[in-house]
């Protein structure tokens, strides 16, 4: 059976108003329940768990072990997700979006993105206050805590909201080497952060999380119809241009996690094998065309 051509339910382009609401409904509501977890989060492990001493040892013992090629490698992978560079790299990145899809409501996703994300880190990390670790940093200190790393949730928030408009490549090679490195590289972000001392284990931890919280998906209709999408004939299938999103399963994610883990609780590894194993990308799935 040959098929159905799609058929438009509605106007081909959403309105501002679709647009605020379904920002307001899928980012902003979301950003702040995310606050609240993370206030509580934060407090707890500064008052119930003492700091947590555990990770000092941890922080400590990357310290230790430091060497000047990943001394230089780490520099280059935490500088790509500085203030600056995040913020021009997402209005330069939306810039070219808007010129080559001419939909507006797409280009907007890597600033709302960053944007979400920062309006929840930064009254986080002020009412939180825990120091960072005590072990020589590489960087400069910002004027903020060190929970929960900005610079691992402004990755995730950026790189990963790329992954979710790189479904719209065409080419699957291409589409999938893009979606693989930003899915993968705040990975390296947050690995970074650790190893130049700039944050706890925990603060990477839940940097990630924040990060999660970004704009997922622009106007999506009631079951009756609305001016932002339309619909395969007979499918139900909702073609909103942004079809499907990458996605870390829930077993790559728990791989990811047990990894870490281990080797960071190894004695005998170094720096070197702690971000080796974030970059196995085995245990990643990410969707098929």
């Amino acid at each position: 059976m040959a098929n159905r051509p799609i058929a438009n339910t509605c106007a081909a382009r959403p309105t501002v108003r679709e647009v605020l609401r379904s920002v307001l409904l899928r980012a902003v509501l979301p950003a702040l329940v995310m606050f609240g977890l993370l206030f509580g989060i934060g407090k707890a492990l500064m008052t119930v768990f003492d700091e947590v001493p555990s990770e000092e040892r941890i922080s400590q013992k990357v310290a230790a072990e430091r060497d000047g090629v990943l001394n230089t490698v780490t520099k280059v992978v935490s500088t790509v997700n500085d203030t600056w560079f995040t913020i021009g790299g997402a209005i330069v990145i939306g810039l070219a979006l808007l010129a080559l899809t001419r939909k507006w409501w797409l280009s907007v996703v890597p600033l709302l993105a960053i944007s979400l994300e920062a309006s929840v880190f930064v009254p986080v990390t002020h009412l939180v206050g825990r120091p960072r670790p005590e072990v020589g940093r590489l960087d400069n200190a910002p004027p903020t805590s060190s929970f929960p790393s900005g610079h691992t949730a402004a990755s995730f928030a950026l790189f990963w909201s790329l992954a979710m408009l790189a479904t719209r490549i065409g080419n699957s090679t291409l589409r999938r080497t893009v979606q693989t490195l930003c899915v993968l590289f705040p990975f390296g972000v947050g690995a970074a952060r650790l190893y130049r001392g700039m944050h706890h284990f925990s603060d990477i931890v839940f940097g990630g999380l924040l990060g999660r919280v970004r704009v997922r998906g622009l106007p999506r209709c009631s079951s009756g119809g609305s001016p932002c999408h339309r619909t395969s004939g007979g499918s139900g299938e909702v073609d909103d241009g942004l079809k499907r999103e990458p996605k870390v399963s829930n077993l790559g994610r728990i791989a990811v996690f047990g990894r870490v883990v281990q080797v960071v609780v190894d004695r005998k590894a170094g720096p070197r094998k702690f971000l080796g194993s974030l970059f196995d990308a085995r245990s990643i799935s990410l969707p098929s065309r």
